[in-house]
């Protein structure tokens, strides 16, 4: 082989500027420092964001392993390892990137600090943007002048500390020079505390496997803990129907998948239904979430599978929710994308995962639309025969009728007589006036419960009842008109109070 070649290497400035240009949001920005807090086993993680107009900062401490200052040099290198070396199973690094490419998607100037043992010194680099520009060169500043903030900060002297200054991100751009700048600025870290609840939820209750320190992680946003968000629990009480779990083979390891079928809105509380939507509502949160060593990377999305085209996120799915656990050797065959917010599965899996999707997808639909038509229902299965409302198609679009043959509808047909041709044209107004739209609309957005048939209408029930039952005696015996009834809707969820209505007579 030749050693004839030209070493040409990338120009500071224009690189650096190009890798400002990555696509965070200051929530999955922040998220990617929080991962390096983890990977450097920290218990507890402050993220201060400091208004002050233009010299506002944004730092995130943690009180992890610290770094000594070859390694702090390491961390500051662009691309300093391999993204195809092997990780250990629980780093939640990627390219080695995230620091300074998140980091200089919000700011122009990012400043490292990091110690290693109490009392000992603490290290600094900092990357200034305009510095570089101007003498294009890859100089990293060792003086960093930041005492004042890290005292103000409290930070531990053990750990590492990031510092955004210079913000440049839109957001600041428009928020310093608007009249209510602080506010908006207040709103996006409301943002992201919600954001990071639901990205390291497992993390922040303890239930992390792979973190290395036992125990639960303390995230405070402006010295508010942050709440966890599990997307597969959102009710103490009311459990979520799960898939068993099941795992696929891809490559020598094991990617576990299960599936959740979350309760319908008539069962939670209206706490536990506005909770239970997520950050982005529960339109937005179905589909699947991919974890990676137990870090969320993908919250509710259905990854462009279905058949025989991709699924989109209706109304009828939204209680669905799929869980993808895979481990960070398969980076690159999921297609990770430096800000850890986006994977595409592989295609030799894609049949299986489809298949496991469609089964949840289905048992979603029937809870959904079932509770939402009808609202709560007593345990167990209800058994029905007559249905009040029946669905049929006609020039090739679904319409829905009145069940002429429902006991109630057909014997005051009969009991009218002739007069049953204006009890038919009723029904038929009635029929072609059902305000579709508007009750699936009702039931897929109001945070209010559907009633129940008959609730608090307890005369009516009895009434109807009774009158019901009159109409079958004319054609069968006692016995069998109650085990109509028991079989007819809405009756047949009031098994207890039919025999007792009919006593009454």
């Amino acid at each position: 082989m030749s050693d004839n070649f030209e070493l040409i290497l990338p120009a500071p400035s224009a690189t650096m500027e190009s890798l400002t240009g990555f696509g965070y949001s200051l929530k999955t920005a922040i998220a990617d420092l929080v991962d390096n807090s983890i990977t450097a086993m920290a218990k507890n993680i402050w993220i201060t964001c400091h208004w002050d107009g233009h010299d506002s900062y944004i730092a995130i401490v943690d009180d992890g392993i610290g770094m000594s200052y070859q390694e702090l040099v390491e961390a500051m290198r662009p691309g300093g390892k391999n993204p195809l070396d092997a990780r250990g199973e629980s780093d939640l690094g990627r390219f080695s990137l995230g620091l300074k490419t998140a980091s200089w998607s919000q700011c122009r100037r990012l400043t490292v600090a990091s110690s290693v043992k109490e009392g000992g010194d603490r290290n600094f680099l900092t990357w200034d943007l305009d510095y570089v520009c101007k003498h294009n060169e890859w100089r990293a500043i060792k003086d960093a002048n930041i005492e004042n903030i890290l005292l103000q900060l409290k930070v531990p002297e053990i750990g590492t500390t990031v510092l955004w200054e210079n913000l440049t991100a839109p957001l600041y751009k428009e928020v310093v020079s608007s009249s209510y700048g602080k506010n908006e600025f207040n709103n996006a870290i409301e943002e992201v505390q919600t954001y990071l609840g639901m990205i390291f939820h497992r993390f922040l209750s303890g239930v992390a496997h792979s973190n290395k320190n036992k125990g639960p992680i303390n995230i405070y946003v402006n010295s508010t803990l942050t709440k966890p968000w599990n997307p597969f629990e959102v009710s103490k009480k009311i459990a979520s129907q799960i898939t068993p779990l099941e795992g696929i083979q891809y490559l020598g390891r094991s990617l576990n998948i299960k599936g959740y079928v979350l309760p319908h809105k008539d069962k939670l509380t209206e706490t536990e239904y506005k909770e239970g939507g997520g950050p982005n509502g529960w339109l937005a949160q179905q589909g699947f979430y991919i974890y990676r060593s137990e870090r969320l990377l993908v919250a509710g999305d259905w990854l462009g599978l279905g058949r025989p085209r991709p699924w989109a996120k209706e109304e009828q799915y939204r209680l669905a929710r799929v869980s993808i656990e895979i481990p960070n050797s398969l980076d690159k065959e999921w297609e990770l994308d430096v800000k850890k917010s986006k994977a595409t599965p592989p295609p030799q899996i894609k049949n299986k995962l489809t298949d496991l999707a469609e089964k949840v997808r289905e048992d979603a639909k029937k809870a959904f639309v079932y509770r939402g038509k009808y609202g709560s229902r007593p345990a167990g299965p209800l058994a029905v025969t007559q249905p009040a409302w029946e669905q049929t198609t006609r020039n090739g679009v679904i319409v829905y009728r009145i069940n002429r043959n429902h006991p109630l509808v057909m014997g005051t047909r009969k009991k009218l007589g002739a007069l049953s041709v204006d009890f038919d044209a009723a029904l038929r107004v009635l029929e072609e006036s059902v305000p579709v739209q508007k009750i699936w609309l009702d039931t897929a957005e109001s945070d209010q419960n559907h009633a129940i048939p008959y609730e608090d209408l307890d005369g009516e029930l009895i009434s109807d009842i009774q009158q019901t039952y009159k109409f079958l005696l004319n054609s069968m015996s006692r016995q069998s008109a109650i085990d109509l009834l028991r079989v007819t809707e809405p009756f047949n969820r009031y098994q207890d109070i039919i025999e007792t209505a009919i006593d009454k007579l």
